[in-house]
């Protein structure tokens, strides 16, 4: 899912609903048994639902990159950091699909989904909850779940299962749903091109994520499951930093596979990313679908800069070294 302004977010509901009623029509078979069978098989099959349920987000077969993500995703008490290239859906699975699953099957208390801005994690807010409330085949297999809050920023389904937005940075700590602390908190596409520029905004992302992110889980995370995912547009990115961090799972993705293959065959072949490659140029390629960012262009390189406390400037030949510095 691609980021959106408060425009196009109203565009793209609109498409949506209109999707809803023409893909995702009632069940040709509304009988208990079938609809018991569907039932049965999608709590434990998580392709079955999403095609079953979803056929107007997934028409296309997944791959390996789609599957490491649903295993992290099903892990508790082991924070997961994964760098998936752009256009690999990871968002559509990481904060739309795999969450409002959860939430149909009643295997979460209270999700909370981090993006790099507010309006972007309240989307997927508003498109799970569109889901609960216009998908026919969801109505019709699991009941009526809209609940008395019902929002872009909150929702609590009508069985008591809470998922909210927060924009990076925001306060996670404290967030409750009655005694239920969060249970599943994912963080999507957190940085974009200018934040991983300022590298004291990405140390004092790492931080909030370390303390106030981590710190919102009972028993520090133990019982919760935290998954950082996006592309890896920079080294000095805060997806970089947890990739290698002591005491987290990284996996990154590239586009391409040895033998001219690709990660994602049913929807890329090998020319078509050979085409991607020559229209982007080879550094915004490398950034975007191979994960492999090349930050050596950049006017001032991290290893230059020193900082100063302004105690430690006492005379006018320091103060003037400072500012060389600067």
């Amino acid at each position: 899912m691609r980021i959106l302004t408060k425009k196009q977010l109203e565009l793209r509901t609109q498409e949506l609903i209109a999707l809803l009623r023409s893909e995702a029509t009632a069940f040709m078979d509304a009988s208990p048994e079938a609809t018991a069978a569907r039932l049965q098989r999608q709590s434990w099959d998580y392709d079955y639902f999403c095609r079953e349920y979803l056929p107007h987000y997934f028409s296309l077969n997944s791959c390996e990159a789609h599957e490491y993500l649903f295993e992290r995703l099903e892990v508790r008490g082991e924070p997961s950091a994964v760098a998936i290239p752009r256009s690999f859906a990871k968002s559509t699975h990481a904060s739309f699909a795999y969450p409002l699953w959860q939430i149909l099957n009643g295997k979460r208390k209270a999700i909370v989904l981090i993006s790099d801005t507010n309006l972007q994690a309240s989307s997927f807010v508003r498109f799970i909850a569109l889901e609960l409330a216009q998908n026919e085949r969801i109505r019709h297999d699991f009941g009526d779940l809209v609940g008395a809050t019902w929002s872009d920023q909150l929702c609590i389904t009508s069985t008591g299962i809470m998922f909210l937005a927060r924009g990076r940075g925001q306060a996670v700590r404290g967030i409750r749903n009655g005694p239920y602390r969060p249970d599943l908190i994912v963080c999507d596409d957190l940085e974009n091109d200018r934040s991983v520029r300022n590298q004291e905004l990405v140390n004092a992302s790492i931080d909030w994520l370390r303390g106030s992110v981590l710190g919102a889980f009972d028993r520090g995370g133990l019982d919760g499951t935290l998954v950082i995912v996006g592309t890896r547009i920079s080294t000095r990115s805060l997806l970089s930093h947890f990739l290698t961090a002591e005491g987290w799972h990284g996996k990154v993705f590239s586009a391409e596979l040895p033998g001219e293959k690709t990660l994602w065959p049913a929807k890329y072949s090998w020319a078509d990313l050979k085409k991607i490659c020559t229209a982007m140029g080879v550094k915004a390629y490398r950034r975007e679908f191979l994960n492999a960012p090349d930050d050596t262009g950049s006017a001032f390189r991290s290893e230059w800069i020193r900082y100063f406390d302004p105690s430690e400037v006492t005379t006018e030949a320091e103060a003037m070294r400072t500012a060389i510095y600067v």
